[in-house]
């Protein structure tokens, strides 16, 4: 028996499967380091969600760069200063968070984080960078023509008989 509402699924299916999340990992040295991304295909109207997550063994100072060229038309918000936490196995985890949103459509590149990390304060710092985060937000819209304003209809004629 199929339920009552099985298009309902389907299309909730279809609308969930080009937003799920995208993750990237790397290995720097003793860390591992991670990005996900919370919609690969984004519309405009979209709050992107950044996060990155650096592993490493117990000891280790790890600092993360101050973000450098942003392009002009994105709006970051919410990134928060990350500390270490606890993790597994004796191992530290730092997490940073942030949201990115745009006003037009296009492709956008965030810089590469760079992240610089010692085993000890005697130690010199190591540093290392991810790779480069290219977002396209795409419009809601088919295209261009969709955007523009349309003339009104001719009126309708006044209804009689009534």
């Amino acid at each position: 028996m199929r339920p009552q509402n099985s298009w309902l699924f389907s299309v909730c299916t279809i609308l969930l499967a080009g937003s799920q999340p995208g993750e990237q990992t790397w290995h720097m040295g003793p860390l591992q380091v991670a990005r996900r991304v919370s919609h690969l295909n984004p519309h405009v109207s979209d709050v992107v969600t950044v996060s990155y997550e650096v592993e490493a063994p117990e000891g280790y100072d790890v600092q993360f760069s101050q973000w450098g060229d942003m392009p002009k038309d994105i709006q970051i918000s919410g990134s928060n200063k990350p500390e270490p936490v606890a993790g597994e196995s004796g191992r530290q985890l730092w997490r940073q968070q942030f949201t990115v949103e745009v006003l037009l459509a296009g492709e956008y590149r965030l810089p590469a984080l760079e992240i610089a990390y010692r085993e000890s304060p005697e130690m010199a710092w190591t540093v290392e960078g991810t790779d480069y985060l290219t977002l396209a937000f795409s419009s809601v819209l088919d295209d261009a023509d969709s955007a523009q304003p349309k003339p009104n209809p001719d009126p309708l004629p006044w209804p009689r008989g009534l």
